[in-house]
C-alpha cells in the first residue's frame, strides 16, 4: 500500500478490526493511507465482536520508518517514534487508531544498528 508520493507498505494482507463507529473508521484509514474504499461491506461470519491485540505492518528500511512518521506527524497522529528491543531483528513506531487499537510500521533492523 502506497500513499501518493510517500511511503511504501511491503506487507500485510487483511485485517479486521473491531471499532466503535465504521465510517469514522474507515475514514481515519482512508486519509492515513491515502486509500480508496471498496465498495459495499464483507461479512465477518458471527466474529463482528472479537478483537485483536495489534497488527504490524512491514515497512522495507529505517528509511521508510522515518518517511511514516514524517506522515504520522504530518497527520497529527502520535507515535512513539523509532524503537528497538536490545539487539532485536527489527525497529517499529508504534501508533494507535481513533478506537484505541494498538498498530506498528516494522522494519528488519541490522544487527549494528543502535534503534
Amino acid at each position: 500500500m502506497n500513499t501518493p508520493n510517500g511511503p511504501v507498505i511491503t506487507g500485510v494482507h487483511h485485517v479486521c478490526l473491531t471499532v466503535t463507529d465504521l465510517d469514522a473508521s474507515m475514514n481515519w484509514y482512508q486519509q492515513l493511507f491515502g486509500a480508496e474504499r471498496w465498495p459495499g461491506r464483507l461479512p465477518h461470519y458471527a466474529r463482528e465482536k472479537t478483537g485483536f491485540d495489534h497488527i504490524s505492518f512491514e515497512v522495507a528500511d529505517r528509511a521508510a520508518l522515518e518517511a511514516w512518521m514524517d506522515r504520522l506527524d504530518a497527520l497529527n497522529i502520535g507515535h512513539t517514534g523509532i524503537r528497538r528491543r536490545p539487539n532485536g531483528p527489527y525497529s517499529t513506531v508504534v501508533f494507535r487508531d481513533p478506537d484505541n487499537n494498538q498498530l506498528e510500521f516494522a522494519a528488519p533492523a541490522p544487527p549494528d544498528a543502535d534503534s
